[in-house]
């Protein structure tokens, strides 16, 4: 299985089924199922998308994280509230069905709200990687990320556990709002 590794809130958005759209500094050739993996870094870039912001407040914000160095497998949560944001784990699992430059559109760039006509601080052409069926999963699994895009999950226990969770129905999830 392969993946991607994307700072929260950005993950979140994604196993939501909000933001269909990640932006990249390269094009990445392969398409198929990957895996949406959260980096343990929290983005303080605004959300693009109102209603995503405003789901996001709902949960908790960009503070109520779930982090594997704080609460270790198996999964234990603060008493005070259910993390929104999982970090240094995979979140969900979609499938990567395109991936094109930036495109001037209008004012503006395609694949709006969430396509950005650059990316990082270099200024280069956005790659916009557009993903489909994205399915959360129940529950985060923990796994270390990479850079590379997509990078393949070498542990077979990480694997088997998310194919687990797809194998099951999609319950209500703390991590994803219904």
């Amino acid at each position: 299985m392969r993946a991607i590794t994307i700072q929260q809130p950005w993950a979140w958005a994604i196993a939501e089924g909000r933001k269909p759209v990640e932006n990249r500094g390269q094009n990445a050739r392969y398409r198929g199922e990957i895996a949406i993996h959260a980096s343990i870094e929290v983005s303080d870039a605004p959300l693009p998308d109102r209603e995503a912001c405003a789901a996001l407040d709902l949960l908790g914000g960009r503070g109520n994280v779930w982090d594997p160095r704080w609460y270790p497998a198996p999964l234990r949560r603060p008493q005070s509230a259910t993390p929104t944001l999982a970090l240094g784990a995979v979140i969900a699992v979609g499938q990567l069905v395109d991936a094109h430059r930036a495109v001037a559109a209008g004012k503006g760039v395609c694949c709006q709200p969430w396509g950005q006509a650059v990316h990082g601080t270099n200024a280069r052409a956005a790659w916009h990687l557009v993903l489909a069926d994205v399915r959360a999963l129940a529950e985060p699994v923990q796994c270390r990320g990479m850079q590379a895009v997509p990078w393949p999950i070498k542990d077979e226990g990480v694997v088997d556990a998310i194919r687990a969770q797809l194998d099951q129905p999609t319950p209500a999830s703390p991590w994803r709002m219904s």
